[in-house]
C-alpha cells in the first residue's frame, strides 16, 4: 500500500506506507529505511578487523560478506545445535518422556 506522505522538508512524496503494531504516525515518524533492513555499526578489535580483511581477501568478497557469510553460518549452525541436543535428550530420556506422558 503506498501513498502520499509529506516528509520533513515538506515535499509530498509517494513512499510505502507499511503497518505497524504500534501506532499509525510511527510510519511517519520513524525513517522508512528503519523498517525495510536493519543496519548496523559493529565494532571490532584490530585482531578481529585483520582477521576479517584477510579472510575476505582470500575469498575475494569485501569484509561486510565476508561478515555476513560468518552470521549465515552461525545462525545456521545454531538450528542444528538445537535440534541435535533435542534429539539427544529425546533418545537419551525416552522412557522418562513416556512415563510423563501417560
Amino acid at each position: 500500500m503506498t501513498g502520499k506522505i509529506n516528509d520533513r522538508r515538506g515535499l509530498i512524496t509517494n513512499k510505502p506506507q507499511l503497518s505497524t503494531k504500534f501506532h499509525p504516525l510511527i510510519d511517519y515518524v520513524v525513517p522508512h529505511r528503519y523498517h525495510v533492513e536493519m543496519a548496523m555499526n559493529l565494532r571490532l578489535s584490530e585482531a578481529q578487523t585483520e582477521a576479517l580483511r584477510k579472510a575476505a581477501q582470500q575469498e575475494g568478497i569485501s569484509m561486510q560478506e565476508a561478515a555476513l557469510a560468518a552470521i549465515d553460518a552461525y545462525t545456521s549452525r545454531r538450528q542444528a545445535r538445537l535440534m541435535d541436543a533435542i534429539n539427544r535428550i529425546v533418545t537419551e530420556d525416552a522412557e522418562l518422556l513416556r512415563r510423563l506422558a501417560q
